[in-house]
């Protein structure tokens, strides 16, 4: 095998073993990164080839027959025995059938074919060895190592990351116990990889390592996360201000270093644990799953946290089998646990606008509603107007009373939201509002089936509904309005009547 040969296998075997070395000692405790993590990368560095300055040169090889080439001068880096040295050749280059030339390259050689150069300086080289004529520069000594050199540590640097990257993270993971002492440990957490079967467990583990990051900080929580890839802790220093943050890897089974950074957060946006109190986990986690279709029962995280200042704190549940298809519930720390309701179930999502109402003491017989907009979760739901429900769907209620103007969204799986509220400058209620008695879920259903029909939209897309009620354009002299959109396409859209009677298709 020639030397490059050689050299290339170690460079990969060395790329594989600093790989490991860091994968071991990434996923594991301490002892096990000392151990397994260390000695790895120390045989990875030994492995791995060292550049040299003949590597990438050609070899000095006389071939027969070829071009004739007389030296005139050869100047080698040593005169020592070592095997090949780096030489500068400077010789006349003649060509067949062509005018020669002078010619200088560099080139490895070895003691003896040095002294066999001085004593026959004539001979012959391969075309592939001899420079063209036409070369650009004047090679020297300075000119190496060349661009050969760092071949091999990239071939290890690129096989390393490979490792790492393509090699799953549970894999690294040696089932070792090494509990640290800094913090509650593993030894209560028996959840799958897919789901936590035990939050109330966990959330007592967070609450036991609040009491590690300072004296102050069971009462300056920000943040409590369980994950299925680990825990989080954030609490606000209130000396400094700072944010310390806590982290346990399910992988490595162990309380990571607690980190600080700068952050715009303040008292104001903490609570303390005794907040906690009344909050069992593992009730408030099994009413979730009962209310969330069965494909979607997986705990996959659950973070309690102060949404906005001056409100109370609130756990944050995402069920599902991945992030991107999960469904968020709410529950407050009194074990209420939010609606999950199908909004383009037009008379559940009709009842639960109207009880919005009647908790924010609205008048139902008077034109309070600027709009009342139903929008469904379907993908490729259709957008009528921009608004707080455009992405999430759910139910949107915007009102202006005689001193107030507001704005509350209801989503599937969380508490009814003022996402607007100011006061009512005017003292007067807005011109073309609806009174909420006039809201029928009938109306809604008729409103959908007509414009079903009219846009001939299939079946399986009859929850892709978007449908408000409001405030008219100039076209209606501004006065009440129902718009509505069923599916993809703009066939199905159309302006009603709040009574259902189709007037028009469009929005506009």
């Amino acid at each position: 095998m020639t030397l490059r040969g050689r050299s290339t296998i170690r460079a990969v075997a060395a790329g594989v073993a600093i790989g490991a070395g860091v994968g071991l000692g990434a996923h594991n405790g301490w002892l096990m990164a000392l151990l397994a993590g260390v000695a790895l990368l120390a045989t990875g560095v030994v492995l791995s080839p060292r550049p040299r300055r003949v590597d990438g040169l050609p070899a000095w090889t006389p071939s027969r027959p070829g071009i004739e080439v007389r030296v005139d001068a050869v100047t080698r880096s040593t005169l020592g025995p070592a095997e090949r040295q780096l030489a500068v050749v400077s010789a006349t280059v003649a060509p067949p059938d062509d005018t020669p030339y002078e010619a200088r390259w560099l080139a490895s050689m070895s003691r003896a074919e040095f002294d066999l150069l001085l004593a026959t300086p004539d001979t012959e080289m391969s075309p592939l060895v001899v420079p063209a004529r036409d070369r650009p520069t004047t090679p020297g000594f300075d000119d190496v190592p060349g661009r050969a050199t760092v071949l091999y540590p990239i071939i290890t640097a690129l096989v390393a990351l490979a490792v790492i990257l393509v090699v799953p993270a549970n894999t690294w993971h040696v089932d070792v116990d090494m509990s640290s002492s800094t913090g509650a440990a593993g030894s209560t957490r028996d959840d799958d990889a897919d789901s936590i079967t035990d939050p109330s467990a966990r959330l007592d583990d967070l609450r036991q390592h609040v009491a590690t990051l300072g004296a102050q900080a069971g009462a300056n929580v920000l943040t409590l996360t369980i994950d299925v890839d680990g825990d989080r802790i954030e609490v606000l220093s209130p000396g400094t201000g700072e944010v310390v943050s806590a982290s346990y890897s399910t992988t490595s089974r162990r309380w990571l270093t607690p980190s600080t950074h700068q952050s715009a957060k303040r008292r104001a946006d903490t609570f303390a644990l005794d907040d906690l109190a009344r909050f069992d986990a593992d009730t408030v986690a099994a009413t979730m799953r009962s209310r969330v279709p069965a494909t979607q029962r997986a705990l996959r995280s659950l973070t309690i946290t102060r949404p906005r200042q001056g409100e109370d704190p609130l756990a944050t549940a995402e069920l599902g089998a991945d992030t991107f298809t999960g469904i968020d519930v709410q529950a407050r720390m009194t074990g209420e646990v939010a609606d999950v309701f199908d909004a383009s179930d037009l008379a559940t999502s009709m009842r639960i606008g109207q009880d919005v109402m009647r908790s924010r003491a609205l008048p139902f017989d008077s034109p309070v509603l600027t709009r009342f907009e139903i929008r469904g979760t379907r993908r490729g739901t259709p957008i009528m107007r921009a608004g707080s429900i455009q992405n999430s769907g759910g139910v949107l209620i915007e009102y202006t009373t005689v001193d107030r103007v507001e704005g509350v969204t209801v989503v599937p799986g969380e508490f009814p939201e003022t996402v607007s509220s100011y006061d009512n400058s005017t003292g007067r209620l807005q011109r073309g509002a609806l009174a909420p008695n006039r809201l029928s879920a009938a109306v809604f259903e008729r409103v959908r089936d007509d414009a079903m029909r009219r846009g001939r939209v299939e079946d399986f897309d009859r929850e892709a509904i978007d449908i408000s009620a409001g405030i008219g354009g100039y076209r209606d002299d501004y006065g009440p309005t129902i718009w509505v959109a069923v599916g993809p396409g703009d066939a199905s859209r159309g302006t009603y009547s709040p009574d259902g009677a189709f007037l028009r298709p469009g929005i506009s």
